[in-house]
């Protein structure tokens, strides 16, 4: 999707998401190492790549901050994080570290009866793909723990149509480029 539109928010959010993937080609082959794929990795609160997604994204009542895009950023970092720990594994049909990382995710957010986002900002979608996003992502755990590998490759593709739908109808991450996330 092309939009003309980029606004410092925008072009931060892109940044933000496109930080990460040169930890995506490192996943695949490549030879840098976290500190050089991330240069936030090991920072005071960047939520990491080793899943543990810090408290800077809490609210105060046990709840995740969906209140602007830059509360919700090191939540999206985990969540590339993840799914590129995902993605690699499903290239080495290794379906053992698949499950971890997908349930990484599917736990990440379950709290979902505290919420609180703008959907003029995250669209008006937001909270229910947040949920279809956790609950495919239990699945996915699931079916990589069953040794499952083309369910697994299914419900990863899920996964990334999640994605994709909350991006295109969110105006603050429309031009977040998620192709690198993609099977070959």
């Amino acid at each position: 999707m092309n939009h003309s539109t980029n606004t410092p928010l925008s072009s931060a959010l892109i940044l933000v998401l496109a930080l990460p993937l040169a930890g995506s080609l490192a996943a695949c082959g490549g030879s840098q190492s976290t500190a050089e794929a991330d240069p936030h990795a090991g920072h005071e609160g960047h939520a990491g790549h080793e899943g543990h997604a810090g408290h800077e994204g809490h609210a105060g009542h046990g709840g995740h901050d969906h209140s602007s895009p830059e509360a919700l950023e090191p939540l999206m970092r985990d969540l590339y994080a993840k799914m590129v720990e995902i993605r690699a594994a499903l290239v080495e049909d290794d379906s053992e570290s698949i499950a971890a990382p997908a349930h990484a995710v599917a736990v990440a957010c379950d709290d979902q009866n505290v919420h609180e986002f703008d959907p003029e900002q995250f669209g008006p979608r937001f909270a229910e793909i947040d949920v279809l996003l956790h609950s495919a992502s239990a699945e996915l755990s699931t079916a990589a723990t069953a040794g499952d590998l083309a369910q697994s490759r299914e419900l990863y593709g899920t996964l990334l149509t999640h994605c994709g739908d909350c991006h295109a109808q969110a105006p603050t991450a429309q031009e977040v480029d998620l192709t690198a996330l993609a099977l070959p």
